[in-house]
C-alpha cells in the first residue's frame, strides 16, 4: 500500500480538491499574466506608432525626400524633445529604397540598411503592418509611413523603454494574482465546507442505518431466541438442545473451513432446525414409547412444515439449508427428499452429525446420556452411511476437552437472555467458549 492509499478518503479528497484549485489558479494566473503583458505591449506599440506618425506629419514632413543631412544635429534635438515624452531611446528613418535619412546615430545617415534591416523592411513594405520585438523592458518597433494617397513614404524603426508600462503591468498582475489566490482559497474553503457537511450528513445517515440494522438484528435475534425457547419448552426432553447443537455445529463448521460470513446463517438454521415441530401434536411429539408408522409420518413432516414457515422471511433464506435437509443421509436413505452425498448442503451435513452427537450424549427421561467416546464410536461407525466421511474425520480431530467445554457452557447459558449474541461471538473465536 502506497502512502497515498494509507490516507483517509476525506484527506485524499481534500488534497485532490486543493491540488485542482491550485492548478486552476496557476493556469488562470498564467493566462491572465500573459494576456495583460501582451495587451500592454500591443497598446504601447499602437500608441508609439500613432505618436511617431503624427510627429512625422507635422514636424518632419519632408524628411524622407531630403538628401541634405547637414541639419541632422538640430533635427535630432527636436526629435528627442518630442520622442522622449514616449521614452523612445533610439530611432532610424529609412527611405523606401532602404537609405537612412535620420538616426540618433548620426554616422548612419546616408548609409544603406543592413541585410537584417532590409529583410524586415521587405516584410512590412507590402502593407500597413508592423514588426515588433521585446527584450526585457526594451521594445523595438518597425513600421511603414504611408502618404495620404496610400503611397509608401518610408520606414521608421524606433526603440522604446517600456519599464514604466511593465512596472504598471506587474502591479496589475500581482493584484490580480492576489485576487485569484484569495478567490481560490475561498473556493477551497467553501467546497471543503460543503464536502464536510455532506460527509457529516452521510455519516449521520450511515449511523442511522447501522442503528436500524442493529435494531433489526436484535429483533431477529429475539425472534430466533423466542422460537428456540418455545421449542425447548414444548419438547422438554431436549433441555437446551437447540443451543447446544448450534454451538457444536459452529465449532465443527470452523474445523471444516467454513467462512466467517456463513456462520451467522448456520446459527439461525441450527437454532430453528426443528421449528416445524410446532405443528406436531403433543400426543406424538411427547409420546414416551415408539411411534407408529402413521405417527412417524407426521413426525417427519416437521421438516417440510418448518421450511414452509420460514421460507418467506428474507433474512432466514440462507439458513433454510439446515432446516430443510438436516435429516438427509449421506447414502440417500434420509428424509424428506432422499438426496445423497454432496447434493446435501455442507451446513446440513455438519449439523446432522452434531445433532446426532447431542442426542447420544444428552440425558433423556427414559435413558441416560452416553459418553463422548461412545458417541465418537457410534458416529465413526456411521461414516459413509448416515454421515459424510470428511465431516466425521473433521469431528474426530477436535479434542474431547473442547466438546466437553462446549457442552458445559451450552448447558449453563442456553437460557441466557443474550444467548444469540453469545453464539455470534463464538463465530469469531472458538476459544471464547472455553
Amino acid at each position: 500500500m502506497t502512502w497515498w492509499h494509507s490516507l483517509t478518503p476525506a484527506v485524499r479528497f481534500r488534497s485532490l480538491l486543493a491540488g485542482a484549485i491550485l492548478l486552476f489558479a496557476i493556469l488562470l494566473g498564467g493566462t491572465l499574466s500573459f494576456s495583460l503583458t501582451r495587451y500592454t505591449v500591443n497598446e504601447t506599440e499602437t500608441i508609439t506608432r500613432e505618436a511617431v506618425q503624427e510627429h512625422i506629419n507635422y514636424l518632419f514632413r519632408d524628411l524622407f525626400s531630403k538628401t541634405d543631412t547637414s541639419a541632422n544635429y538640430q533635427l535630432e534635438h527636436v526629435a528627442k524633445m518630442h520622442f522622449n515624452l514616449y521614452h523612445i531611446t533610439h530611432t532610424d528613418f529609412f527611405t523606401p529604397d532602404g537609405t537612412v535619412v535620420f538616426s540618433y546615430t548620426g554616422s548612419r545617415i546616408g548609409q544603406r540598411a543592413t541585410e537584417e534591416e532590409r529583410a524586415i523592411l521587405s516584410t512590412i513594405s507590402t502593407g500597413n503592418q508592423a514588426v515588433s520585438r521585446t527584450n526585457g523592458t526594451n521594445l523595438s518597433l518597425w513600421f511603414p509611413i504611408m502618404e495620404e494617397n496610400g503611397h509608401l513614404e518610408g520606414f521608421v524603426h524606433v526603440e522604446r523603454n517600456i519599464a514604466v508600462e511593465a512596472a504598471h503591468t506587474r502591479g496589475v498582475i500581482l493584484l490580480c494574482m492576489g485576487a485569484i489566490a484569495l478567490g481560490a482559497l475561498l473556493l477551497f474553503l467553501l467546497l471543503k465546507r460543503v464536502y464536510d457537511r455532506s460527509t457529516d450528513q452521510i455519516a449521520e445517515q450511515a449511523a442511522t442505518v447501522r442503528r436500524m440494522l442493529a435494531e433489526t438484528e436484535q429483533a431477529n435475534a429475539a425472534l430466533l431466541q423466542a422460537l428456540s425457547n418455545a421449542l425447548d419448552s414444548r419438547d422438554n426432553e431436549t433441555n437446551g438442545h437447540a443451543f447446544r447443537v448450534t454451538a457444536y455445529t459452529l465449532r465443527l463448521a470452523r474445523q471444516m473451513g467454513v467462512g466467517e460470513e456463513q456462520l451467522p446463517d448456520i446459527i439461525r438454521g441450527s437454532l430453528l432446525h426443528d421449528v416445524g415441530k410446532i405443528g406436531v401434536p403433543d400426543s406424538i411429539l411427547l409420546k414416551q414409547g415408539p411411534l407408529s408408522k402413521e405417527e412417524w409420518i407426521v413426525m417427519q413432516s416437521h421438516v417440510s412444515v418448518g421450511y414452509e414457515m420460514l421460507k418467506h422471511i428474507p433474512f432466514l433464506a440462507p439458513a433454510l439449508e439446515i432446516v430443510r435437509y438436516h435429516h438427509e443421509k449421506w447414502d440417500g436413505t434420509g428424509y424428506p427428499h432422499g438426496i445423497a452425498g454432496e447434493k446435501i448442503p455442507l451446513a446440513a451435513r455438519i449439523f446432522s452429525l452434531c445433532d446426532t452427537y447431542d442426542a447420544i450424549t444428552s440425558d433423556r427421561p427414559y435413558r441416560k446420556g452416553r459418553s463422548h467416546q461412545e458417541a465418537c464410536d457410534e458416529i465413526q461407525r456411521m461414516a459413509g452411511t448416515q454421515f459424510d466421511p470428511a465431516v466425521v474425520e473433521a469431528f474426530l480431530r477436535i479434542p474431547q476437552e473442547e466438546w466437553l467445554k462446549i457442552a458445559q457452557l451450552a448447558r449453563s447459558q442456553h437460557r441466557a437472555k443474550n444467548h444469540y449474541d453469545l453464539l455470534l461471538r463464538l463465530t469469531h473465536d472458538a476459544g471464547h467458549i472455553a
